[in-house]
């Protein structure tokens, strides 16, 4: 290819390429401005329905806790036992004499 025509083709494909319009300053301050104010929205409602969440787990959990007292059971305790009489000691009849252990002692 001839170089005119590449440079004549290069310039009809850039006139055909459409032209972004120019932001200007204050628009991308504005576009700025409106990117933070959605984030603080985004975090507030975040905040707002984990703080939420968590109160109402409290309440969840002291109503779970009162139905169990309410439920607890209401018989009393067995009484202690009484403690046993002392075992009656035996006697026992000793039908042989005292020895000495060894003979020559006495």
């Amino acid at each position: 290819m001839k170089p005119t025509k590449l440079v004549l083709l290069l310039l009809i494909i850039m006139a055909c390429k459409p032209k972004q319009p120019k932001i200007t300053r204050q628009e991308l301050i504005e576009q700025e401005v409106q990117k933070k104010i959605q984030l603080i929205v985004t975090n507030k409602n975040t905040r707002c329905l984990r703080e939420s969440l968590e109160e109402a787990s409290e309440i969840v959990d002291s109503m779970i806790i009162a139905q169990a007292k309410l439920n607890k059971d209401t018989l009393l305790k067995p009484p202690k036992p009484e403690k046993p009489l002392p075992p009656i000691p035996l006697t026992l009849k000793d039908s042989l004499k005292v020895k000495p252990f060894l003979s020559d002692t006495i």
